[in-house]
């Protein structure tokens, strides 16, 4: 008798079977979960990132605007892609600076006209027909100087020193005399 206990032994009962099957079960919903999850903030970061990046763009055309002499207030637009969102670029003359950082003696407001404030905002939507004024996901700041007008660089190329000579300029880097040990 102690054979046929045995050999009842071997194997795995259906209720162990059932067991394991749903423990199993629950284990990959879970997992499939935590998975999902993931892969959405995936997509969230990504699409935060190419956004970044795109206002990142926009900011260094504006700059390249403004260096170039092309003054400008305001301008918006539409970034194009398979999400389209609406753009602003403001600019304006950062004059009456009251700062920690930027102080008188006498505490009044400093003037500054040669800086100016580029500020780029991306919004959510690319329509700008919607009422109000919407929050921009994304918003860049940064300073630029204001570009010297031609006059100005020319009076600045000729200054003169105290005794009325002009001033020397500094040698090209690309001029080969101007290297240490160079020869006529």
């Amino acid at each position: 008798m102690s054979l046929d206990k045995a050999a009842c032994r071997r194997g795995l009962s259906l209720l162990e079977v059932m067991i394991a099957a749903s423990i199993l079960a629950g284990s990959a919903m879970v997992l499939s979960t935590i998975i999902g999850t993931g892969a959405r903030f995936g997509n969230r970061a990504e699409s935060k990132v190419i956004t970044i990046i795109q206002a990142y763009s926009i900011l260094d055309e504006a700059l390249a605007r403004i260096a170039a002499g092309n003054m400008f207030e305001e301008y918006s637009g539409e970034t194009t892609g398979p999400q389209p969102k609406a753009f602003q670029v403001v600019v304006t003359a950062m004059e009456n600076l009251q700062s920690a950082a930027i102080t008188s003696p006498s505490d009044k407001k400093l003037e500054v006209p040669s800086l100016l404030r580029v500020e780029v905002s991306l919004f959510r939507e690319a329509s700008s027909e919607k009422q109000g004024d919407p929050e921009p996901i994304v918003r860049l700041v940064q300073t630029a100087r204001r570009p010297m007008v031609q006059q100005q660089a020319n009076s600045v190329d000729n200054s003169m020193n105290d005794s009325g000579a002009p001033v020397p300029s500094a040698p090209s880097r690309r001029d080969p005399s101007a290297r240490r040990g160079a020869r006529p």
